[in-house]
């Protein structure tokens, strides 16, 4: 996370956070996230207080929730606890990017998905098989599949292939045995 200043066109000074992503699958750095934030004066005369002014942040990683969080118009701002919130989330956010893809991946290598979807968060990921069984994967915001609905063409259930998808996504691929498990 790197900061600097930037001018509006009234000639306010802005405080900017830049947020690197980096992404381990394409191994670059991808588009930064913006995060701009004004110094604003209180209408007593106090203190003045942290606003955000905009950001190019994607509305799922709940910037302004954070802000309106860290960073109240009244009461105590903690400006470092916002941008450090807001760091976790876009790197948790890009490692489950990045893990979904390399499952996408390996998946359709080794022949045994027809598809898998993915939604921008990476909170749902669906598998469908080529032999018509589909399964939907909840994904939370650390990477770990949490909840598993597999149905086969005929819409029964399979619970040990739902157990075995629990975990951590970046290991599902090696939970199914189509690669070898990462070591520790």
């Amino acid at each position: 996370m790197t900061t600097f200043s930037a001018r509006e066109a009234t000639g306010e000074t802005l405080l900017g956070l830049r947020f690197e992503v980096f992404s381990r699958g394409e191994r670059r750095y991808l588009t930064p996230i913006y995060v701009l934030v004004e110094l604003k004066p209180t209408e007593k005369g106090g203190e003045p207080v942290f606003v955000v002014a905009r950001h190019s942040a994607p509305a799922f990683l709940g910037v302004m929730e954070l802000a309106g969080r860290y960073l109240p118009p009244k009461g105590k701002q903690d400006l470092t606890r916002f941008v450090r919130e807001v760091n976790r989330r876009v790197g948790r956010w890009r490692r489950r990017v990045d893990a979904a893809e390399k499952f996408k991946q390996i998946a359709i290598a080794v022949g045994k998905a027809q598809a898998v979807e993915v939604d921008d968060e990476v909170a749902l990921l669906v598998i469908k098989w080529k032999s018509g069984a589909e399964a939907k994967c909840k994904v939370d915001e650390r990477g770990e599949v949490v909840k598993v609905v597999t149905t086969s063409r005929k819409g029964a259930r399979n619970a040990e292939a739902e157990e075995q998808m629990k975990g951590k996504l970046a290991g599902l691929a090696a939970r199914f045995q189509w690669v070898r498990p990462a070591a520790p």
